[in-house]
């Protein structure tokens, strides 16, 4: 992804956000990307319920599973919109300074963190401070990815690489692909709403209990799966899947770096070809918000076959479910087939 890094925007930017309030009163209309507002994503919660604004669709699906019937859940970027390249419309901006919580995941959309931090710094939850997701990708020896690089033999659980640190670029924010992770952030979800309304706080926290619930079967499905595959090495677009590859054994190798905009070079394609050939692998993944150029060049050029991967990063009437937990079954049988797993 040499494209916009993944840190917030700087002063002048929220200057800039803070001027556009004044022309458009901050309204949400619900009508999505194209309008200029929110998607509404929730629409459970009645006249009293509370008003959350997410960033995008990881995080709406937590606000929607914890909060049920008590949020009415607003989400920043349209639908099929490739979350990392988000840009905030005036309107968008309102609807973050009027939100009683903001739900956004700090790193992954430069824009939203500007926003946040011009107008709603008070009402803001971020996900990733939340789950201390720098402590935990260190623990579970998540490679936290350079800009237009793919690394070889990344995410192994709990081996370090030289060359990697936390001076040398951001956390992957990609973690609602671990779904023990995810589960964390849903009970520390439970904890932020029941602070916001107390009278409903038993509810949230049933709520985030139940939810993790069907994270941890769906967990252990996937240890299940994956424990045994022919092919470790999973041959991907971008670097997605850092968590996803620490916690199932897999090793991530990736044509661009975390943000999926990176230009891939003729020499590191013709790296990947090589790579792809000694590793014996047979299947790439393209994804389903973002050009499949790559995954079709490195295929042709190896005779390997071509899958889609969903990073569950956004829902659209395309999508192989319409939820997480579908989304990430599809993912399971895609990988067992590809990957050869007994």
């Amino acid at each position: 992804m040499p494209s916009a890094p993944l840190l917030p925007r700087g002063t002048a930017l929220a200057g800039a956000l803070l001027l556009t309030l004044s022309a458009c009163g901050g309204a949400t209309d619900g009508e999505g990307g194209a309008a200029g507002g929110p998607s509404q994503q929730g629409g459970r919660g009645g006249e009293d319920a509370l008003q959350v604004t997410t960033s995008f669709y990881p995080m709406t699906n937590l606000a929607r599973e914890v909060g049920g019937d008590h949020v009415q859940v607003s989400q920043l970027t349209p639908d099929g919109a490739d979350p990392h390249h988000f840009e905030l419309s005036p309107k968008q901006t309102g609807a973050v300074q009027e939100a009683d919580l903001v739900v956004h995941l700090g790193s992954m959309q430069p824009a939203v963190d500007a926003a946040v931090k011009a107008v709603a710094q008070d009402s803001a939850w971020d996900a990733a401070e939340a789950t201390e997701l720098e402590a935990k990708a260190h623990e579970l020896g998540v490679g936290e990815g350079h800009e237009g690089e793919g690394h070889e033999g990344e995410g192994h659980e709990g081996e370090g690489h030289e060359g990697e640190g936390h001076d040398h670029g951001p956390v992957d924010p990609h973690y609602w692909l671990d779904p023990v992770t995810y589960g964390e952030s849903a009970t520390a979800l439970a904890e932020e709403l029941a602070e916001l309304d107390p009278d409903h706080a038993a509810d949230y926290r049933e709520n985030a209990r139940a939810y993790v619930q069907e994270l941890t079967a769906l967990d252990e499905e996937l240890e299940k799966s994956l424990s045994s595959c022919r092919q470790d090495t999973l041959v991907v677009a971008h670097e997605a899947y850092g968590w996803f590859t620490a916690r199932y054994g897999l090793d991530q190798l990736a044509a661009s770096g975390l943000n999926n905009e990176a230009e891939v070079s003729p020499q590191r394609l013709a790296e990947l070809t090589r790579l792809i050939e000694d590793a014996g692998v047979s299947t790439i993944y393209a994804e389903p918000l973002t050009p499949q150029d790559n995954a079709q060049t490195l295929a042709a050029e190896t005779g390997t076959g071509v899958e889609v991967l969903d990073p569950a990063a956004g829902i659209t009437e395309d999508s192989p479910a319409q939820d997480y937990l579908g989304i990430m079954e599809h993912n399971r049988e895609v990988l067992v087939a590809g990957q050869e797993c007994s």
